[in-house]
């Protein structure tokens, strides 16, 4: 199963650190919303957002958050390919504090860790909102409280039409001679 996208939103770091971590560069392209396969974007606040295109796995499983989390945080987004599969992680400091998981089934969403009541009660809210026949929209509930964590929706651009906030990552591991 592939994902749609994945996210993270690193709050503590600056781009530089976050490349060096993950063992990517800049490109020097840019563009107005995020390009396959991975793109990075500095936020005004300081914060650097990371979005893979088509990403092969969960969001836990594309990057290593205990080693990127180490002395930050960092909010992680996951929009599975199939209908009904979403996430959203925090890690802080290299651990998990806390996540949420739509599953593709419809038995309502799990959580991990000291997922704050308020996170809980918001997305449980937004799901009945957007319910259907079928019952509660936890997908786009937990997808609303990504984008309200990280400031950005997917497919959606960040800034001022023409401003091209988004620079193509290219991996180190496949530019080095060896």
């Amino acid at each position: 199963m592939g994902f749609t996208s994945n996210r993270l939103l690193v709050q503590g770091k600056t781009p530089q650190q976050v490349w060096e971590l993950l063992d990517v560069h800049p490109t020097g392209t840019r563009a107005e919303e995020p390009e396959p396969p991975l793109c990075g974007a500095a936020r005004p606040d300081g914060s650097y957002l990371l979005v893979a295109q088509s990403a092969e796995e969960s969001v836990e499983e594309t990057w290593d958050l205990v080693t990127l989390s180490a002395g930050c945080e960092v909010i992680g987004v996951g929009e599975m390919d199939i209908a009904g599969g979403a996430e959203v992680v925090l890690w802080r400091d290299g651990r998990k504090v806390w996540g949420i998981v739509a599953p593709i089934a419809d038995e309502g969403p799990e959580a991990w860790g000291d997922l704050p009541t308020e996170i809980r009660s918001t997305v449980e809210r937004d799901a009945r909102s957007g319910a259907d026949d079928d019952g509660p929209d936890y997908f786009n509930a937990i997808l609303k409280l990504g984008t309200a964590l990280t400031g950005y929706e997917s497919g959606c651009p960040i800034a001022e039409p023409g401003t091209n906030p988004f620079e193509t990552l290219g991996s180190h591991s496949l530019t080095r001679s060896s």
